[in-house]
Order: structure tokens, then sequence, then C-alpha cells
């Protein structure tokens, strides 16, 4: 199975009436971790992650580019995803070089 991972607002409770309550997520994030995690399926990747979560977990996680989508009219708008897998490790001296570019 393949995980998409997305940062973010939305708002989340249980929905529906008396008869029928689900616990969800409702928002435009909702459907952009939906996008996310199908992507991940489709490329045949555990886990992807949209690029907020990324930029967090660059130095920690190896990862690649998974899709970029861009926008002709719409310049600010680019779509990317990325694969995460594994933890990248530090040795125990470079730590300190690390917190000082982070």
């Amino acid at each position: 199975f393949s995980i998409g991972i997305a940062s973010g607002q939305v708002r989340c409770g249980n929905m529906g009436c008396d008869g029928m309550k689900k616990f969800t997520f409702v928002g435009s994030l909702a459907s952009w971790v939906h996008i996310v995690e199908r992507v991940a399926r489709m490329q045949k990747a555990d886990i992807a992650v949209d690029s907020v979560v990324h930029e967090e977990v660059q130095n920690a996680s190896h990862t690649r580019p998974l899709l970029h989508l861009s926008f002709p009219k719409h310049s600010k708008n680019v779509l990317l995803v990325y694969e995460a897998s594994g933890v990248r490790e530090v040795k125990e001296e470079e730590w300190m070089y690390q917190m000082a570019e982070g």
C-alpha cells in the first residue's frame, strides 16, 4: 500500500445525521492529500509527501521528486510531490554543521 502525507489546515469532526455519523476531514487539503496518495500508488512509492512536508523532512529522509505540475496561467500554482524513503544517517561529528545550516 501507499501513503500520502501533506501539511496544512483542514476542518475535521463527526459529520452526518443522527443515524449515520462519520469522522472526516473537509477542505482543499483533504483533496490534495488524496492526490498525493494516488501519485504514490501510481508511481509504486511507499510514501509520498507534498512540498511543504518535503521542506521539513529533506534533511532527515532520502527524497526524490515524483511529480511536478505547473499551471501556465497561474505561475504561483505549482504542485510538487516527492517520495520519502529511509532515514538519512548523520555522523556524530556532523550534527553541529547541520544545525548551523538549518
